[in-house]
């Protein structure tokens, strides 16, 4: 359960319009989903240290993935928007449960089908780098929002930029 609502957290936190630190001025810059995408992409492709062929092939599959994993989390999200505009009982609060927990189950059962086709374009060695890359990614972004000035900011946290390949953090 405390991976489910950490995974509801961190993808509450990637909204449509992001708002990035300039390393160059310090100015805030807006970011379109898309150079989100694309600066998240090129942290995982340094991190795991994929080839430019390597990258074409995977990062297909891996949005495929991340966008079926948002279509179950969509549903959830709803789901709990409702339930704070309405007084629900418990039988609604059980149903909303089991669905959080099924929706959990089902993005598991995601990650291991897509671990499948992830095989067949890079290493397991490199998929485990990607996994530990979103896990720091993510890591970075709340680090983001606790700076001062990081918090409350229209457009939420800056977007780190891909990592040094200085690995002694």
């Amino acid at each position: 359960m405390k991976k489910l609502l950490l995974c509801i957290m961190m993808i509450g936190l990637m909204p449509l319009s992001l708002s990035a630190q300039n390393n160059n001025s310090g100015d805030n810059i807006r970011l379109s989903r898309e150079e989100f995408q694309k600066r998240h992409e090129a942290y995982l492709t340094k991190f795991a240290e994929l080839t430019a062929d390597e990258a074409a092939k995977f990062f297909p599959i891996y949005n495929e993935l991340e966008k079926r994993k948002q279509e179950l989390n969509d549903q959830i999200f709803g789901a709990m928007r409702e339930s704070r505009e309405k007084d629900l009982d418990e039988a609604k609060y059980k149903e909303l449960l089991e669905g959080m927990s099924a929706n959990a189950i089902a993005i598991e059962s995601l990650e291991r089908t897509y671990l499948d086709r992830f095989k067949e374009v890079i290493s397991y060695k490199k998929i485990f780098k990607i996994k530990e890359a979103e896990s720091r990614f993510r890591q970075e972004l709340v680090r983001g929002m606790r700076r001062p000035g990081g918090e409350g900011r229209a457009g939420g946290p800056p977007v780190p930029d891909a990592p040094s390949n200085d690995r002694r953090r």
